[in-house]
């Protein structure tokens, strides 16, 4: 049987949508693990990221580690723009490839090439410039530009071009968060792709999403029950 990884998007301290997603990836198929595309609180902006806030911040983090946890299963994840790079709780994949639940994945964290002044900020040639790992899946919080999964719903593309080459040179699957708006599944070349979307404004929508070997993925709307999939097309 085929691995099966939950994907949980943007939490944004959102516990009780949280709480939602975890019901639904507990009742959902058996899982061997859980992936996280970042942003799990706002750690601030420049001068707001004094020590108190820094606190307040870190034991979000730990907090929604700790609920998913719960699942027990693995759980692994990015930091996302809004969190700090160097977090060092257990599971960061941030420039790292590691097995989780039998498949192998590889981390992106942080996003660009915008820069608004958010904690973890980088540039299209500090991306390209990371060793590429041989990965089954590539879990990015920064999704690949001129996609659906980089869209604003004023139509303008913000996602990033470095990680549409990765995207594009995959043969597996790679899940991203960031633009809470552009969630949906589908496939880039050879790579089927998922954004869960945001539990965080603007959308504060609870959405959960499966990766199911390297060959499906699936999203579920937690508020209508809607089910889309993406199963991979050979050829394209």
């Amino acid at each position: 049987m085929s691995t099966v990884l939950g994907v949980i998007g943007d939490i944004h301290a959102r516990w009780g949508l949280l709480d939602q997603v975890l019901d639904a990836l507990a009742q959902g198929p058996k899982l061997d693990g859980v992936l996280l595309v970042g942003d799990f609180a706002c750690a601030g902006r420049g001068h707001q990221q004094t020590q108190s806030r820094r606190v307040d911040y870190l034991l979000s983090v730990d907090r929604a580690l700790k609920m998913v946890a719960g699942l027990g299963v693995d759980v692994a994840y990015v930091p996302g723009n809004h969190d700090h790079p160097d977090l060092s709780f257990m599971g960061n994949l941030d420039g790292k490839c590691s097995d989780v639940g039998g498949l192998m994945i590889a981390g992106i964290g942080g996003a660009g090439p915008d820069r608004m002044g958010f904690c973890y900020e980088w540039d299209e040639d500090e991306i390209r410039a990371r060793p590429q790992h041989a990965a089954d899946v590539l879990l990015s919080h920064c999704p690949p530009a001129g996609t659906d999964f980089d869209r604003l719903p004023s139509g303008l593309h913000v996602g990033s071009q470095a990680v549409l080459e990765r995207v594009k040179s995959m043969h597996g699957v790679a899940a991203f968060g960031h633009i809470h708006e552009a969630h949906g599944v589908g496939q880039i070349g050879d790579c089927l792709c998922i954004n869960p979307g945001g539990l965080g404004p603007p959308m504060a929508h609870p959405r959960v999403g499966w990766i199911e070997g390297t060959d499906s993925v699936m999203l579920k709307d937690l508020r209508n029950g809607t089910e889309t999939r993406a199963e991979r097309q050979q050829g394209r």
